[in-house]
């Protein structure tokens, strides 16, 4: 990644939001607001958050959810925990973002996406962004998972590559 973001111990991108499937169970509290919202349940289904539930702050999510295009992945985040030391919540989400310990972290933001994660971003029309898949809304908040994962990527030739497990990315860094 580029440009500023403090203290930028992950590795993050704007994926194609129409692709999303699938269930997020975010185990870290999300502070936003002044509200909390603990052991949160995203479903998405072509894209689109289909079920979101929070056992904590259930209506400050749902609230939030009927912003325009927040029902959308804007991005998502690995953090290798050889990178990040820190280990604990601090209701801030620059520092939760990166929330690291035993297994790393990945999480996903809801809303905006990074457009200059696209490197074609500054001479490509807003619109044809849109096309590509780029998530625009006025809010972007991180939804985290510390729980241990094994992340499997699928290559243009469909070939099945273990990228992260155990919170650790599994290539070299260097």
């Amino acid at each position: 990644s580029h440009g500023h973001n403090i203290p930028s111990y992950e590795v993050f991108l704007s994926p194609d939001s129409g692709y999303t499937e699938g269930t997020l169970f975010c185990n870290q509290p999300i502070y936003q607001f002044g509200n909390i919202m603990k052991n949160v349940s995203l479903t998405f289904e072509n894209g689109v958050v289909t079920q979101a539930h929070a056992e904590t702050g259930n209506n400050a999510l749902q609230k939030i959810l009927q912003v325009k295009n927040f029902n959308k992945v804007g991005e998502f985040s690995f953090t290798d925990k050889r990178l990040s030391s820190i280990t604990h919540p601090m209701a801030a989400t620059l520092f939760d973002e990166n929330l690291s310990g035993e297994n790393g972290n990945i999480h996903i933001a809801l809303g905006r996406s990074f457009v200059r994660s696209f490197t074609g971003s500054a001479t490509t029309p807003i619109s044809d962004l849109d096309s590509l898949g780029f998530n625009d809304c006025q809010e972007h908040i991180d939804f985290i998972n510390t729980e241990d994962k094994k992340v499997t990527a699928i290559s243009n030739d469909g070939q099945e590559i273990v990228i992260y497990e155990h919170g650790m990315f599994t290539f070299s860094l260097e």
